[in-house]
């Protein structure tokens, strides 16, 4: 090899003291998860940068120089459990003052969510993708209880956390994915969960897809995780999405409208009302003020 031209600074890793020849590897991460380089079994005295980005644009997330044999008498690199989000990285290899020879290295990428405790975070009105492909079968069982439909069996999973701040209504869509989905919502600590939701088919319901989506689930503030599986161990590619959503209690008969129908409701329960879903402002009457929430939330809602 030759040194790149136009390659970018060392900055604070001088310790390379980078010499007149370098090699790069191009790595694509499926999902999020822990990246390991081992040059250990090279035969000269390596130097290793990780980058993210593309080829005119990297920025640099990680360096190493002898941590194979810090005293010697390799001084090959090596990086540990290095956390890359999905998407693309660059492995640049070198040698200490010029020193060059044959890098031999291993690579290890082990997948982020396979495991409640490995849950990855949520990015709400975000589409995160996942490969179960890369997962494992979890060690916490996930029993149909009232989900029957599930059909679980010995799937790969993988999970995800949401952090709520307060008690809201949210949805999540797997509706984009690749392969029959099945889902779990839980509300707890990874070793005391307790299963608010699931759901198999509701994107498409006859197919093709066969994908899951919830929608409207009432959480408390705390920690939701939702665990991704596959129909009869189905496992492939998906993406995740989850959204907030502002309830629409004007909606009173729940068809997405607020129309014609839900001002009936109103006319029909009109006076004192003990804790009528009417009742819109909650003041125990049925009146005007209610009739105005209808008409300010007239339309598409929810």
């Amino acid at each position: 090899m030759t040194l790149s031209p136009n390659a970018p600074e060392n900055d604070d890793c001088q310790f390379l003291d980078w010499g007149d020849h370098d090699a790069w590897f191009v790595f694509d991460a499926p999902t999020d998860g822990l990246l390991s380089l081992d040059f250990c079994e090279s035969d000269f005295d390596t130097s290793v940068v990780v980058y993210r980005g593309q080829c005119d644009s990297l920025v640099r997330i990680a360096c190493d120089d002898d941590s194979c044999n810090p005293e010697g008498p390799g001084y090959q690199s090596r990086i540990d459990d290095l956390p890359l989000s999905s998407g693309r990285y660059y492995i640049r290899v070198g040698g200490w003052q010029g020193a060059s020879g044959i890098a031999q290295f291993q690579l290890d990428f082990a997948a982020a969510a396979d495991e409640c405790i490995d849950a990855v975070e949520i990015i709400a009105e975000t589409w995160m993708p996942f490969d179960t492909d890369l997962m494992t079968a979890s060690l916490e069982e996930a029993p149909d209880g009232e989900c029957t439909f599930l059909d679980w069996e010995e799937s790969n999973d993988a999970w995800f956390f949401y952090k709520v701040p307060h008690d809201m209504t949210i949805s999540i869509s797997l509706c984009n994915s690749q392969y029959d989905t099945s889902m779990i919502v839980y509300q707890g600590e990874c070793d005391a969960l307790f299963r608010v939701a699931c759901d198999d088919d509701s994107c498409e319901p006859e197919g093709p897809g066969y994908q899951s989506k919830i929608e409207q689930l009432d959480v408390e503030t705390g920690y939701v995780f939702v665990r991704i599986g596959g129909y009869e161990a189905a496992q492939g590619h998906g993406y995740l999405y989850l959204e907030e959503v502002t309830p629409c209690n004007a909606d009173l008969n729940g068809d997405g409208v607020v129309n014609a129908e839900d001002m009936a409701q109103i006319l029909v329960a009109w006076g004192a009302c003990g804790d009528c879903d009417a009742d819109l402002n909650g003041d125990g009457q049925v009146n005007a003020e209610d009739m105005a929430q209808i008409l300010v939330a007239w339309g598409a809602c929810g």
